[in-house]
């Protein structure tokens, strides 16, 4: 993004629409859109920005994607990639071996099948949209919006990651590489570690051993519970150890 255009520009920020078109197009009608011949626009120029997740959950799905997809591709908004774009990228391609790069376990397969079955009838239509999930940045550049954690430091390092190639996406589907843990970090934000003996269980039931955290919060002084995301009443209020501060620095 031209960085000019960015500073002169005025831009609605909206993430995690999860397939619930309905909302969104409320949302856009009353920051001021309308729809004209199947594009949403706003009269005074500004531009809708959408920071990922258009799939699952919700039930309409489809027409979320078609909403978003339009509107980027006539110029009335900008869209990046979210973890549940990532994770359907990952679910549809398989390794040299022939194994999904991201495993077809009961847990995967229930958090993907909502938006499986809208496109049940629709098969090249799925395909076109996993190959414009392709596409999608996960940086914008020139703006700084990512869709879970803005981790300078990663971001710096590796600036042709700014969109998601072959060799990125096979390599970040195996743990311990520095891919892996540039998209893990950027689009689901860090993890650290519970206590010894402390679990929870996330809102699809998974019963978990880490937490997400409020990365742009400083862990010193805090919680786990004050620094879980999303927050969650089951998660342990025992301070957060020092030799954690690494992990959850805080926005620089």
């Amino acid at each position: 993004m031209n960085t000019s255009d960015t500073n002169r520009r005025s831009y609605d920020i909206i993430g995690d629409i999860h397939g619930y078109a309905e909302a969104l197009e409320s949302l856009l009608r009353k920051l001021g859109y309308t729809e004209q011949s199947g594009v949403w626009r706003h009269p005074g120029g500004r531009k809708a920005l959408f920071l990922g997740d258009y799939i699952d959950r919700g039930p309409s799905i489809r027409r979320t994607v078609q909403v978003v997809r339009s509107m980027v591709e006539a110029g009335e908004a900008q869209a990046i990639m979210g973890n549940h774009e990532y994770n359907a990228l990952l679910y549809h391609t398989q390794n040299a071996d022939g194994n999904w790069l991201r495993p077809h376990t009961a847990k995967n397969v229930k958090l993907h099948a909502t938006t499986l079955a809208q496109y049940s009838d629709h098969e090249e239509e799925w395909d076109d949209c996993l190959a414009w999930f392709a596409k999608l940045p996960i940086d914008l550049g020139g703006l700084r919006v990512v869709h879970a954690s803005w981790d300078e430091r990663l971001i710096a390092a590796h600036p042709q990651w700014k969109k998601l190639s072959d060799d990125l996406l096979r390599c970040s589907a195996i743990k311990g590489t520095p891919e892996y843990t540039f998209c893990d970090t950027l689009l689901k934000g860090p993890e650290i570690p519970l206590p010894p003996g402390h679990t929870f269980q996330d809102i699809q039931g998974t019963v978990r051993t880490k937490i997400r955290v409020k990365w742009w919060l400083s862990s010193a002084g805090r919680t786990y519970h004050e620094l879980c995301m999303p927050p969650t009443e089951s998660v342990t209020h025992l301070p957060v150890p020092v030799e954690l501060k690494s992990l959850c620095g805080g926005y620089p």
